[in-house]
This record gives structure tokens, sequence and C-alpha cells, in this order.
């Protein structure tokens, strides 16, 4: 579609595929569009369990929007934000192997190479199972790491995280 668009517009076409220095910013453009409907429902739950008695007493008290906004919304948004910012984290070395995998070809093996997509390519060039079993124990100890310090940044911050 986009290359539709380009060439209406007397544009040459990109082969977005196939250059290594557009995958990622591809692969990140459609994690986020992946996302962000899931994301905004959650947001929206969490809005709407404000109670709106806030919203009146802030009225009453002269706050226009944008400082209801500021006062009451955002800071009833900072829980569910940290854990999302969490769990997101946690699930970072995933970074979507489905979407990379089903994105990704020799020509951007150099830049789109991610812990799970080299490892099913070494299994599937060579077997080798105890350097593939190295590479999952590397992935999970990483992901550990990167969790501990999100929990510890939320600690130094004030708020609760998870446990």
């Amino acid at each position: 579609a986009v290359n539709h668009v380009l060439h209406t517009l007397g544009m040459k076409r990109v082969a977005f595929l196939q250059r290594d220095d557009l995958f990622r910013g591809l692969v990140v453009v459609t994690d986020i569009w992946k996302e962000v409907g899931w994301g905004s429902i959650i947001y929206l739950a969490t809005i709407a369990s404000i109670d709106p008695e806030l919203y009146e007493a802030a009225t009453i008290d002269g706050a226009g929007r944008w400082r209801q906004t500021r006062s009451i919304t955002l800071p009833s948004l900072v829980s569910t934000m940290i854990i999302i910012c969490i769990l997101r984290l946690g699930n970072i070395l995933n970074l979507g192997f489905e979407q990379i995998y089903n994105l990704y070809n020799p020509l951007v093996y150099k830049t789109g190479d991610i812990i799970q997509t080299y490892v099913v390519r070494l299994l599937q060039e060579h077997p080798n199972f105890s350097r593939l079993a190295a590479a999952g124990l590397v992935r999970s100890l990483i992901g550990m790491v990167l969790l501990l310090a999100a929990y510890r940044m939320v600690r130094l911050f004030g708020r609760e995280g998870i446990y």
C-alpha cells in the first residue's frame, strides 16, 4: 500500500523488506501499530475506573480540561503505565519473534536477527543443541536482569510493582 501511494505521488518504489537500513524501523513501526489497540483498551479501562466525583470536584474548584488531565487522569494512569512497562520489558527479548521471522530474509539478516531467529537459523543449518541451550539460557538471564532492574527502578520512584 505504501509503495502504491509513493508510485501515485510520482516517487520511486522502496523495497522495505530488502533494505537492511530500513528493516529495524519497519519492525518498530509495525510493532507499535500492532500494540496500540491493546494498549488503548487497557488505558481506556483505567480512565473509566477513575471516580467521576474527582472530576466534578475539580470542575467546581475551577480546573479546566487540561488541569483535570494533569492533576487527575495522568496520576491515575501511572500505576497502569508502570505495570505495562514491566510486562513489556519482560517480553522485550521476544521482540515479536513471529513478526520478525515472517518479515526477515537473507538480505536483512545482519540487522534483523534477534536471539530467537538466530537460534532457529542455527538449528536449521547445524543442529547443535548445546549451543542452542546456551543461547536460550543467556536470553533468559538477560530478561531476568532487565526485569529486576525495572522493578528496582519502580521501587526507587516510590511506586508499587507487580508483587
